[in-house]
């Protein structure tokens, strides 16, 4: 943000910058979500690339039931692949068709063993898994409920679930290695979610600076262009109306000449908050430049933005600003304009900029243009 103006009547411009999320998704964001995406990835590619062959080998020995469940879920992790390459599933529903699988293959290969009594020892890339692809809540409830199911299947007497045996100490030290595993995994988790955390903070109190009018609160130049172009395009696709109004304090350097830059500050304070208590919870305020401010009204046609701009410039001249032992009072002329005549943002806010400066023409406090009297 440029410093220049944190306290006196200047001002600030410049352009700013969009944002979005379908599986294209959460966000410190984008970059955080596009790691999020990648690693995704990767896991379902590493999952193909584990259970397809393995599957593929257990068929060749005719071990059906492991082969089967290790080809099914070889299945579903390619298709799962394509959804997410084609952008047809959500990240949610990606994570879940990926990890929920892996946690019955788990309990599958604890229970039966798998090649030579090895296959429990895979469990052990569960925790990172799961905590990554569902945080530390989720993801810990879901290993939670891993390790119950496991402690029942192994531990359980007469369990018709287990097909193998294991020594008393092998199934201990499973369980206890499972739960370090899991333990220190959930730490790095923890520290990682709570440092995006207050990253994202920073983030956004970083955002809000670089986007609002220290002295006023409302949005700065550079603020307000996102949003203009935001509307001006959801208004062109869904051939909608909205207009802009720009408006200028008159006379506002004899104010400063007379009364000081403190008692200036004052008055465009006083002014933006009326213009923000006259206005719509759906509308924009900004501070434009010095004295000048500018109102987006989305779903609002010309003549319902001559209406507004009077109002606000009504309000204005009832409004009696104290400052020390002075009493202050400020008109303003306004320029309006609709999407309707214009084929572009910057068009928009030129027509509106001319018809502010053909008020400040024809004497001041007025709004123009001015075929809406009635």
């Amino acid at each position: 943000m440029n410093k220049t103006n944190l306290g006196k009547n200047s001002s600030e411009s410049e352009n700013s910058r969009p944002s979005n999320y379908r599986l294209n998704a959460p966000s410190l964001a984008d970059s955080h979500y596009s790691r999020q995406l990648y690693i995704l990835k990767a896991i379902t590619l590493l999952a193909i690339a584990c259970t397809l062959p393995l599957g593929l080998l257990a068929l060749s020995k005719d071990q059906s039931p492991l082969s089967y469940t290790l080809l099914s879920i070889a299945f579903l992790a390619t298709l799962n692949y394509v959804l997410i390459l084609t952008k047809k599933i959500s990240y949610a529903l990606a994570t879940a068709v990926i990890s929920y699988p892996l946690v019955l293959l788990m309990l599958y290969l604890v229970a039966a063993g798998g090649v030579n009594n090895t296959g429990s020892l895979w469990i052990y890339s569960l925790p990172v898994v799961i905590l990554f692809l569902h945080g530390l809540k989720k993801g810990g409830a879901i290993l939670c409920a891993f390790l119950l199911a496991m402690v029942w299947i192994l531990f359980v007497p007469d369990n018709i679930f287990l097909h193998t045996v294991y020594t008393f100490d092998y199934k201990a030290r499973l369980i206890l290695v499972f739960i370090l595993d899991a333990t220190l995994t959930a730490a790095y988790e923890y520290s990682t979610e709570n440092l995006f955390g207050k990253m994202k903070l920073l983030t956004e109190e970083l955002s809000n600076i670089a986007e609002e009018d220290q002295l006023t609160q409302l949005r700065n130049r550079r603020g307000v262009h996102y949003h203009m172009e935001r509307i001006y395009a959801q208004a062109k696709r869904d051939d909608t109306n909205m207009s802009l109004i720009m408006c200028d304090i008159d006379y506002f350097k004899d104010v400063n000449d007379r009364y000081g830059h403190e008692a200036g500050d004052k008055v465009l304070m006083e002014v933006a908050s009326v213009i923000k208590n006259t206005i719509r919870r759906t509308d924009i305020a900004a501070r434009w430049g010095g004295e000048e401010f500018l109102v987006i009204l989305p779903k609002t046609n010309e003549k319902e933005a001559y209406l507004v701009a009077e109002k606000i410039r009504k309000n204005i001249l009832d409004l009696l600003i104290t400052h020390e032992k002075y009493q202050i009072k400020v008109s303003l002329s306004a320029g309006i304009a609709d999407n309707k005549h214009t084929s572009s943002v910057d068009g928009l806010i030129k027509l509106a900029d001319n018809y502010m400066y053909e008020a400040k023409s024809k004497g001041r406090n007025i709004t123009c243009p001015t075929m809406f009297y009635y």
